[in-house]
C-alpha cells in the first residue's frame, strides 16, 4: 500500500495518504488500522496502533500534492493541458481529486454547451471569452482576473455557473460570501485548493475589493483553519461575481479595471413572446457526461495556448469596458449628457436638422420631443449598452427636471394631444453615441479592415489565419459561425432552440453581428488575420493559399450549378468532406496535422503538403509519414509535378 505525507500538513500527527485507483486519498491511517485489525484481530490495542502509525509516518515520504497546475485529472485519465496529451493516472502525479468530465464517452458532443453559449451572448467574441474562463478555471494558476456576469435574471448566468461547477465538481467550488471571506478568520484559508469562487446576488463589493484583487492575483494567504492549526498558501481560485445590476466597485484604479472581465447577459429566456425559449431540462443536458466530455474537447484544444499566455481573451480593452460599465451604472446621466440638448441640433450652415434622418427640418423648426419618443430613445440607449435594469418613465421625468429644470407639458402634435418636453431636443441618436464610443476604443489594422471589406461579410472565421490554428481551433470557430448564423436568421425569438438548429444545421452563413466589425485589439490574445496588404513575392505560400481558396470557391459554385442543372445530383465537395477527418489527439503533431487538413477542406481547398507545412510548422517528412499511414486519406497521383496533394478517401480531385 503506497503511503505518503503532505508537505502542507504541519501537524504533529499528519494525515497518511494512500494511492487508490489513480488518486491519493487521505484515509491512509484508517486503512492501516483496518489492515492491522484484520490480521491480528483481538491482539490489536490502541497503544500498539499509535506506535505502529508513528513508525509508518517515519518511513513515509513527504510530497507536495496537486503540484502541477496543468494536469487535468479527468474521470478516466489525465490530460497535460500544456500539450493536450492524454495518458493514464500515475502515482507520481500526486493528484488528490478528479474533475467531473470523462475523457472518453461514446456520445461526447461539444455542441450542446457551445449552442448554449451562442444563445446567451450577443457577440461571438463573448463566446470565446466564456470558453477561456472555462479553461482558466481548470488551469490551477492565478489569472489576475475577476469575472463579472451582469444580467437581471432568467438569462443564462446561473446555468453557466452550474456547468462550471459540474466540470470542477462541488468540492472544488467555494460559495462563501464576501462578508464571510473578509470578517471570518477562516475565510481566506477556505479559498485555498478551490478552482472557482462563485458569488451570487452581489450588490456591494466596496469593502472587499482589495481582498478580491489579492485573491485573483494569487497573493500569499496565512489563515486559521477550522478544526486545525494555521494554513498557508497561494490561492488560484477564479472569482465570479453574479450581479443583477451594475454595482459600485468603489475602486476606479487601473488595477481593478485590468482585472475585471465583464460579460453581459442581455437575453431573457421564458415561455412568453419576445423572449427566447426556456428549456426546463437545460441544466441536466449541459451537465451530462456526454456534454462535459464534449466541453473537455474544447478545453484540450484551447488550453495549451492559455497555459502559455495566462491571459483570458476579451474583445474590449479595460478602458472601453470601464466606459461602457459607467453607462450601465448611470444610464440616465450619460443618455442625457450625450443625446439630449436644450438647443435644437443644427448642421454646419446653422440650419436645424432632424438627427434621426439627417434632413433639414421644414420651416427650420425642430419637431417637439414627446415623452414617449424620449423614453423610446432612452430604452434604445439601454439596449445598445446592455443596461440590465433601465429606469422607469417616471424616474426619467424626475431626472430631467433635476438636470435641465424642464417638466413635461400637454400640447398638440400632428393634431393629437401629447405630452412633450418644451425646450429639449434630441441632439444625437443612441446608435451614434454607441458608435462613437466604439470607434474611440476600437483598434482596426489595415489588414483587418481590408479582409472585412474584401469578404463583404463579418464571419467569425475572419479571426483565423494560418498562424492561429493552434489558438482557436478551426472546427470550433466554424461551428460558432453556423450557430450564430442560424440564430440571426430566426425571425421569432421562440424559434431559437438547439433542436431547431439541428434540424436546420445546413444554413447559409450570414453576418454574425449585423453592421459590426470584429475588432481585434492589438494587445488581445487573437492574432490578426494575415492578408496581403503590401506587395509580396508572387509565389509566396500565403498568396498561393489565398488564390487557391478563391479559385476553389468559384469552382465549387460552378460545379454545384452544373450538377443541379444537368444531373439533378449533388456531388460531394471538399468542404463537405471535412467531417471525415478524425480528431486525432494521440500526439500534438497528429492533432495539428488533422486540424490543418480539416481547415483546408472546409475552405474548399485540396490539402497540399506545402500548405500543411506552412500551417503546422512541422517538417514535411513527418507530415507525409503520418498521412501515408492514415487509413482515411490517400495521395492524389494526378496532381501536377512538384505539388503533393492528399485527399480524403472517396474524394475526387
Amino acid at each position: 500500500m503506497p503511503l505518503r505525507l503532505s508537505a502542507a500538513d504541519k501537524k504533529d500527527e499528519p494525515k497518511l495518504w494512500r494511492y487508490n485507483n489513480g488518486i491519493w486519498q487521505s484515509d491512509g491511517e484508517t486503512r492501516v488500522i483496518n489492515l492491522i485489525d484484520a490480521i491480528i484481530g483481538d491482539l490489536s490495542y490502541e497503544r500498539g496502533l499509535k506506535e505502529t502509525l508513528r513508525r509508518v509516518r517515519a518511513l513515509s515520504d513527504t510530497v507536495t500534492f496537486d503540484a502541477d497546475p496543468c494536469l487535468f485529472p479527468a474521470l478516466d485519465g489525465v490530460i497535460d493541458l500544456r500539450t493536450g496529451e492524454t495518458r493514464v493516472f500515475q502515482p507520481e502525479d500526486y493528484l488528490t481529486f478528479r474533475y467531473g468530465a470523462p475523457l472518453k464517452h461514446p456520445d461526447a458532443d461539444y455542441r450542446p454547451v457551445l449552442w448554449f453559449l451562442c444563445s446567451i451572448f450577443p457577440d461571438p467574441r463573448d463566446v470565446l471569452t466564456s470558453l477561456d474562463i472555462t479553461c482558466a478555471a481548470v488551469i490551477r494558476q492565478a489569472f489576475e482576473a475577476i469575472i463579472q456576469l451582469i444580467g437581471p435574471g432568467g438569462n443564462g448566468k446561473g446555468i453557466f455557473e452550474k456547468v462550471l461547477s459540474a466540470l470542477c465538481t462541488a468540492d472544488r467550488v467555494a460559495a462563501l460570501t464576501l462578508t464571510e471571506a473578509k470578517a471570518s478568520r477562516f475565510g481566506p484559508g477556505a479559498l485555498l485548493g478551490k478552482d472557482l469562487w462563485i458569488l451570487s446576488e452581489v450588490e456591494d463589493v466596496k469593502s472587499t475589493i482589495n481582498l478580491l484583487k489579492k485573491v485573483s492575483t494569487g497573493e500569499m494567504v496565512d489563515s486559521d483553519q477550522k478544526f486545525g492549526g494555521r494554513i498557508r498558501g497561494r490561492p488560484h481560485v477564479l472569482p465570479i461575481l453574479d450581479c443583477n445590476n451594475a454595482i459600485d466597485f468603489g475602486d476606479d484604479s487601473w488595477g481593478r479595471k485590468r482585472r475585471v472581465i465583464k460579460l453581459d447577459f442581455p437575453y431573457t429566456f421564458d415561455y412568453t413572446p419576445d423572449t427566447r425559449p426556456k428549456d426546463p431540462h437545460l441544466e441536466e443536458k449541459l451537465t451530462s457526461p456526454a456534454s462535459l466530455a464534449g466541453l473537455l474537447r474544447i478545453i484540450i484544444a484551447r488550453a495549451p495556448f492559455l497555459c502559455k499566455s495566462k491571459r483570458i481573451y476579451t474583445r474590449k480593452r479595460p478602458e472601453e469596458m470601464a466606459e461602457e460599465y459607467r453607462r450601465q451604472q448611470f444610464s440616465l446621466h450619460y443618455f442625457c449628457d450625450e443625446c439630449l440638448s436644450t438647443s435644437p441640433p443644427k448642421n454646419e450652415d446653422g440650419r436645424i436638422i432632424d438627427v434621426k434622418t439627417g434632413l433639414l427640418c421644414p420651416d427650420d423648426k425642430a419637431p417637439r420631443l414627446t415623452v414617449d419618443a424620449l423614453y423610446s430613445e432612452y430604452l434604445e440607449y439601454c439596449h445598445l449598452f446592455h443596461v440590465p435594469v433601465p429606469a422607469e418613465k417616471g424616474q426619467v421625468g424626475r431626472y430631467l427636471k433635476e438636470m435641465f429644470g424642464i417638466t413635461s407639458i400637454v400640447t398638440t402634435v400632428d393634431k393629437f394631444s401629447a405630452r412633450c418636453y418644451p425646450g429639449l431636443w434630441l441632439s444625437k441618436t443612441p446608435k451614434l453615441a454607441h458608435a462613437e464610443l466604439f470607434i474611440n476604443y476600437s483598434n482596426y489594422t489595415k489588414t483587418t479592415d481590408k479582409l472585412q471589406k474584401e469578404e463583404g461579410k463579418n464571419g467569425i472565421i475572419s479571426l483565423l489565419t494560418t498562424e492561429t490554428t493552434a489558438e482557436w481551433p478551426l472546427w470550433l470557430l466554424k461551428e460558432i459561425e453556423r450557430m450564430l448564423g442560424y440564430i440571426q436568421s430566426c425571425q421569432n425569438p421562440q424559434d431559437i432552440s438547439y433542436e431547431s438548429y439541428l434540424k436546420n444545421a445546413v444554413v447559409s452563413v450570414v453576418a454574425v453581428v449585423s453592421g459590426q466589425k470584429i475588432a481585434i485589439p492589438e494587445d488581445s490574445n487573437v492574432v490578426y488575420p494575415v492578408v496581403s496588404v503590401v506587395d509580396e513575392a508572387p509565389r509566396s505560400i500565403e498568396a498561393e493559399l489565398m488564390q487557391a481558396e478563391v479559385r476553389a470557391r468559384e469552382k465549387e459554385a460552378r460545379d454545384r450549378a452544373l450538377a443541379a442543372k444537368y444531373t439533378g445530383k449533388r456531388p460531394r465537395f471538399y468542404s463537405e468532406l471535412a467531417g471525415s477527418v478524425p480528431y486525432d489527439i494521440s500526439s500534438p503533431e497528429a492533432e495539428k496535422i488533422c486540424r490543418s487538413f480539416r481547415g483546408q477542406l472546409m475552405r474548399g481547398i485540396a490539402p497540399r503538403i506545402d500548405f500543411l507545412v506552412k500551417e503546422t510548422g512541422l517538417p514535411k517528412e513527418l507530415i507525409e509519414h503520418y498521412l501515408d499511414g492514415a487509413p482515411w486519406v490517400r495521395k492524389d497521383e494526378s496532381s501536377p509535378a512538384g505539388i503533393v496533394v492528399y485527399l480524403p478517401v472517396g474524394a475526387s480531385a
